[in-house]
């Protein structure tokens, strides 16, 4: 009988294919999480109401601790909720790719994570600013760097 010696395709790590499966989650939750956030503010706006502004009018609102950032917040809440689930969608890309062992995953997953920081403290300033958001994104990326070498 004659052998044939067919390349075998490189198996994925279980470490990374764990980091994977964590995204494939998190990444559901947060488009699932953008998408009722988003409807939530469009019906707000189709029953009148603009909390942001609401907000504005009383008296003395201001000048409670945290309450500036609030607001601006929910002044851009929509802008912040699509740019979120774009870079979702963008991140998620870059874990599919790294389950099929691709590098550039790795490039696009990273850039989404950075964007996903770093945009939101441009639009709201500090009020924008998750130190566990940015906890995780190191974490994430360090530990998907450590399988960089698993990919090609």
């Amino acid at each position: 009988m004659e052998q044939t010696n067919t390349p075998e395709a490189p198996k994925r790590p279980t470490f990374l294919t764990v980091l994977c499966i964590l995204s494939f989650i998190a990444a559901g939750i947060s488009i699932i999480g953008g998408i009722i956030g988003y409807l939530g503010m469009a019906a707000m706006e189709t029953m009148g109401a603009n909390l942001a502004e609401g907000m504005e009018q009383i008296e003395g609102m201001e000048e409670m601790p945290g309450m500036a950032d609030a607001m601006a917040v929910m002044k851009h809440a929509k802008l912040l909720l699509i740019i979120g689930s774009i870079l979702t969608l963008v991140g998620l890309f870059g874990v599919i790719q790294m389950w099929k062992l691709k590098k550039t995953g790795f490039y696009i997953y990273t850039g989404a994570q950075v964007l996903g920081i770093v945009l939101p403290l441009i639009i709201v300033g500090g009020a924008g600013f998750s130190v566990m958001s940015v906890i995780f994104a190191i974490a994430f990326i360090v530990m998907y760097g450590m399988n960089l070498k698993h990919m090609s």
